[in-house]
């Protein structure tokens, strides 16, 4: 399995790499400004600022994509794929975003606007021996959707765009068979590894 990536809504975007002995570190996350896209990268809208970063999957590719999310009453579900996509976009509120492209065995991660410019701020903890980083993107709100493959046939894997409504979620299942309830979800991730 390859080295865990994890975005997540907890009050803003959030980013974190786990490594089995490094920090964890995405050096080029933080260089905001008017992006000139690497190779690999799909599309962008013009004159969008946010930054870029490249990377390696480690000891083995990547090959799982999954989305978990808890509902409004705080019920938890799980959408696995069976295989991974050849991209991912997650729109936040506040026109941040947050793509991955597979390319070359990489992955590239791009945070972007076309409005505002992406506020990321690093954040560290001290666990054991090593120090652990996350990257906030601070003016994102909650994650409102997550589209895949929109290089190629785009389908949207989640829905929290409608307040008040229902989740839209193809594939989300829990231990019980329940549906999720209509409202905000408490809290949307998506794992690379």
């Amino acid at each position: 399995m390859a080295n865990p990536i994890v975005f997540d809504c907890g009050g803003c975007t959030r980013i974190k790499q786990i490594l089995p002995s490094l920090p964890g570190k995405l050096s080029t996350i933080m260089d905001v400004d008017v992006i000139t896209p690497v190779t690999g990268t799909g599309p962008l809208p013009a004159g969008s600022t946010g930054s870029q970063q490249i990377v390696p999957p480690g000891a083995s590719p990547f090959s799982n994509f999954s989305i978990l999310f808890q509902d409004a009453a705080g019920v938890p579900f799980t959408i696995t794929f069976a295989a991974l996509p050849n991209s991912f976009l997650i729109q936040s509120d506040g026109d941040q975003n947050v793509r991955g492209d597979f390319a070359s065995g990489n992955l590239i991660i791009t945070v972007y606007s076309s409005k505002d410019d992406p506020l990321i701020a690093e954040k560290q903890q001290r666990r054991t021996t090593k120090r652990q980083f996350r990257y906030e993107v601070e003016n994102a709100g909650g994650i409102k959707t997550i589209i895949l493959n929109d290089t190629t046939i785009a389908t949207t894997a989640f829905d929290a765009s409608t307040p008040g409504a229902v989740p839209t979620a193809p594939g989300a299942v829990t231990a019980s068979g329940a549906l999720p309830v209509a409202g905000l979800p408490l809290y949307v991730s998506v794992i690379v590894s």
